[in-house]
């Protein structure tokens, strides 16, 4: 479980990574400022979301997911949790790669805002805690 959490976050970092200031392979445009700010963002949006999911499963008597993505089971396990936002970051990115400049903005920003509501409404109004325990 740890190792396969590590593995994720190593992802996380070398995909924020490769959008500072890297060339993409012939036919995709480069990622603007605002779009390698955006993905900065959305990268901190959802490990906030990942954080509060993770501590979601681990107090599930406390607890539930409130069905806003039909990946997640009600009470996910932590391994489904880690699957589930993997997947989630990577095609998010793999999504955002192929698109043409002005719609990876927009793209970025649906994205960010959709984790931001999440984590407003995790947050503030439950009062749930970031789990980063390994």
């Amino acid at each position: 479980m740890k190792q396969r959490l590590l593995v994720i976050l190593a992802v996380v970092v070398v995909l924020t990574l490769s959008q500072v200031g890297t060339a993409h392979a012939e036919g995709i445009s480069k990622w603007t400022k605002d779009q390698q700010y955006l993905w900065g963002a959305y990268t901190l949006a959802w490990a906030v979301d990942f954080g509060y999911t993770r501590h979601q499963s681990k107090n599930q008597g406390r607890y539930y997911e409130d069905g806003a993505t039909a990946w997640l089971t009600e009470h996910p396990s932590i391994g489904r949790v880690n699957n589930v936002f993997a997947v989630w970051y990577v095609g998010t990115y793999a999504i955002a790669t192929q698109l043409p400049e002005d719609l990876r903005t927009v793209w970025l920003i649906a994205c960010f805002a959709s984790h931001m509501v999440e984590n407003a409404n995790s947050g503030s109004t439950v009062g749930m805690q970031i789990d980063w325990e390994f």
